[in-house]
């Protein structure tokens, strides 16, 4: 039966949505010096206004960081939906190459069948048996009997020639749905490639926000407090919000040391023999992205879980208790770590010869690499969570050649896990 290409692309609308609705970036805002505050506390009304501007400054912080992480969420779910439509698009080109080779076959069957009838005919002396009957001198009830069978064999042969030109109708269609569906799965996949790079943009932002809240506040909140007599002095104000900026600076620093750490201590670990266990890495430099959980579902076509419709699973779920170790499934970068729509949260790996892994619905606290970081097989990267569309505590993890996705555990067992 054919198959009628019928894809649409809502992802496009969605992508030039991102281009243009992602907030912008706010103009150059001018923050009060502690000289300023010292001057605004010689009136009462010098000191009304200035922390009326405080309060100002602060809420607008607080405004564009929830605006900017607002606008990185909604660039997810597009992010998100572009892949799907990219998934079904390539599950569609899947399906009418599986026909086509199917109809070449049978075309080649079709052929071989009539090279083989035409042969035997010419065995018994040439395609036009009705003559040779005619002229063999056989009495009139035998004559009868041979036509008859001629008659027959003319059927036969004119329904090989008009199965095998069906056939081969078949699949000069099959060929330009193909083409129509290949033209199809690389527009979408070229959209979907253009929200990533949208998402990863709005991600940016929205961190760079939430610094410059977090950066700011300390010293806008210790002003704020000393023009409303809640701190003796601007010289202790200040010297409060200077503390407190270096200890969310040193915690931070702290942080950042122990995951470089982490990552050394994984890359070293992946360079050593492994023990034989179910985390070691393959010769092939492969490993499980899970090595504790009590539940699998596999990938392929089902009925997902919360929209009730069939939908491709275009991974491996893992069921496993929230906070289990996540690891790199291979070496790579990372080349996307933030909101993912329905998935919470994803983080891509991108390898060598256009492999890539994903892991998803981490909360966001549990996505433990950023973009540009380079990963070690085996080495943590997040913790499972159980954000976004999710029936519970999981992992789903894709694997993906060339963007298509592909049955992830088949690809593993190739190198080795």
């Amino acid at each position: 039966m054919l198959r009628i290409v019928r894809v649409t692309a809502p992802a496009l609308v969605a992508v030039l949505a991102a281009t243009f609705l992602t907030a912008a970036p706010a103009q150059a805002v001018t923050y009060p010096t502690w000289d300023d505050v010292i001057a605004a506390r010689s009136n009462e009304a010098a000191t009304a206004q200035k922390i009326t501007e405080l309060t100002g400054l602060l809420e607008g912080l607080r405004q564009q960081s929830a605006d900017l992480s607002a606008a990185a969420e909604e660039r997810g779910v597009e992010l998100q939906e572009a892949q799907d439509e990219a998934d079904a698009s390539t599950e569609v080109l899947r399906g009418l190459t599986d026909d086509v080779e199917r109809a070449e076959q049978d075309a080649a069957d079709a052929e071989r069948q009539i090279g083989q009838w035409a042969a035997s005919l010419a065995r018994t002396g040439g395609t036009d048996l009705t003559t040779n009957i005619a002229v063999s001198g056989a009495g009139s009830e035998d004559l009868l009997s041979r036509l008859g069978t001629a008659s027959q064999l003319s059927l036969t042969s004119n329904r090989m020639l008009a199965d095998a030109t069906a056939t081969s109708n078949t699949v000069g269609s099959l060929r330009d749905q193909a083409e129509v569906a290949t033209t199809e799965r690389d527009r979408l996949a070229g959209i979907a490639l253009a929200a990533r790079d949208a998402a990863i943009e709005a991600a940016a932002a929205a961190q760079a926000a939430v610094q410059e809240q977090e950066t700011r506040s300390f010293e806008l909140e210790a002003q704020l407090a000393v023009l409303k007599q809640e701190t003796a002095t601007a010289e202790q104000g200040y010297a409060e919000a200077e503390a407190a900026r270096k200890k969310a600076e040193a915690e931070a620093a702290a942080r950042a040391a122990a995951a470089r750490a982490a990552a050394a201590a994984a890359a070293a670990s992946a360079s050593r023999p492994a023990a034989p266990t179910s985390s070691a890495v393959s010769p092939a430099g492969w490993t499980m992205p899970i090595t504790s959980y009590s539940s699998y579902q596999a990938y392929g076509m089902r009925i997902h879980p919360i929209l009730r419709y069939p939908k491709l699973h275009a991974g491996a779920d893992f069921g496993a208790s929230c906070g289990n170790a996540i690891y790199a499934a291979t070496a790579g970068t990372v080349t996307y770590a933030g909101a993912y729509g329905g998935y919470g949260n994803l983080i891509t790996v991108t390898s060598a010869g256009g492999v890539s892994t994903n892991y998803a619905h981490m909360y966001t606290a549990g996505v433990q690499v950023s973009v540009g970081q380079q990963v070690a097989a085996g080495q943590q990267i997040a913790v499972v969570g159980n954000a976004g569309q999710s029936t519970g505590c999981h992992l789903h993890f894709e694997l993906r050649q060339g963007g298509a996705a592909t049955d992830p555990i088949a690809y593993l067992r190739t190198k080795g896990v």
